[in-house]
């Protein structure tokens, strides 16, 4: 069945088999060098190019821009923040505004725990990876766009019905404000975030505290209807009042007694003193009620809480007996009012003080 030979070597191949395969194999075994020496030199440059890439690919600056919104705040534990290069501080550009709410709002607090101004910038600055110059920059447009700070939200995980989280608010209330988080979260078992969406929610929907439930009278025979009596007529005439400590402009520390004279203060009014702030949401504290002696002086114990910022002070009165419970609540003083309640009017000239 042999047809024809070999073209290299001559040997007779079958009419099927183009070449003689023993040739081939020859042919085959004679490049092997070449296809081994181009695999070992691809495998080489794929080596060098994944090495090279974390070097040349994460220092650029659309990487850092990109990255940058997609930081954390540095841990809270005690080990030193690494230092971040003079060349490699992020700026405020870096990132987007939810981001620089979130390092406003951490410098807010910073300063509320009365760390001082250079030392709350260094801190938020090795935090956040950026340079110092950047937090000043966030401050100032904090302040100017007038950022509140963030409140609890109220969508927090709550695994309690309605009644017992009413009754989680008025046993915080009880406490005293946030110095009642431990003993609470401790009785039920619920996570401070919890907690602290149960006092926003109480605070929107004004859950005061339990009143006691009134017993049903016992039926007796309608007497008749009494004479209606007239009103007490509420004066028209407002009360008047005057700071004479601190004056507006001056510099006061972290607690003053605040001193003053108020006159005209008619039956069923009652006056306050208050202060409100004019950053970090403009919320109003009030600071306690008014009792003047037969001369009509007066003075109350005002906080003024964070170093470098500027207060309003003011005297208010109101014949309102709901209004005048929401400005002797100790709750409003601690976490303080958007507005003056209902009925309740400013009775002085204000005066703006700085904390030094």
């Amino acid at each position: 069945m042999i047809q024809k030979t070999c073209p290299r070597c001559g040997c007779a191949v079958p009419e099927w088999q183009p070449v003689h395969l023993r040739c081939a194999l020859h042919r085959i075994l004679r490049y092997w060098r070449y296809l081994v020496g181009a695999t070992i030199l691809l495998l080489c440059l794929c080596y060098l190019y994944a090495s090279l890439s974390p070097l040349t690919g994460d220092l650029t600056p659309e990487a850092t821009r990109t990255s940058a919104p997609m930081l954390m705040p540095a841990s809270t534990s005690t080990a030193a923040p690494l230092a971040t290069p003079t060349s490699l501080a992020l700026t405020a550009t870096d990132f987007i505004e939810p981001i620089r709410k979130q390092i406003f709002s951490d410098l807010v607090d910073a300063l509320n725990r009365g760390i001082g101004g250079e030392e709350a910038y260094n801190e938020i600055a090795q935090g956040w990876g950026m340079s110092v110059d950047a937090v000043k920059v966030i401050e100032a447009e904090g302040i100017g766009k007038d950022w509140r700070p963030p409140t609890p939200s109220a969508s927090a995980e709550i695994s309690f019905i309605e009644p017992i989280r009413k009754q989680i608010y008025r046993e915080l209330m009880e406490t005293h404000g946030e110095s009642g988080y431990d003993e609470v979260t401790g009785r039920w078992g619920a996570s401070v975030d919890s907690i602290k969406a149960i006092v926003f929610e109480g605070t929107e929907k004004g859950w005061g505290l339990p009143t006691a439930t009134p017993i049903p009278p016992t039926p007796t025979p309608t007497p008749p209807m009494p004479t209606p009596v007239p009103p007490t007529p509420i004066p028209t005439t407002p009360p008047t009042a005057s700071i004479a400590f601190p004056q507006n402009g001056d510099a006061v520390g972290e607690s003053v007694i605040v001193r003053g004279v108020i006159s005209g203060l008619g039956s069923g009014q009652r006056a306050f003193l208050c202060v409100k702030s004019q950053a970090f949401g403009r919320l109003i504290y009030p600071q306690g009620e008014i009792l003047p002696d037969l001369s009509g002086q007066w003075a109350v114990e005002s906080i003024y809480h964070s170093i470098g910022y500027s207060y309003e002070t003011f005297v208010v009165t109101t014949n309102n007996p709901d209004a005048a419970m929401m400005l002797a609540d100790k709750h409003y003083r601690a976490y303080g009012m958007r507005s003056l309640p209902q009925d309740t009017i400013i009775i002085s000239s204000v005066a703006v003080v700085t904390r030094e």
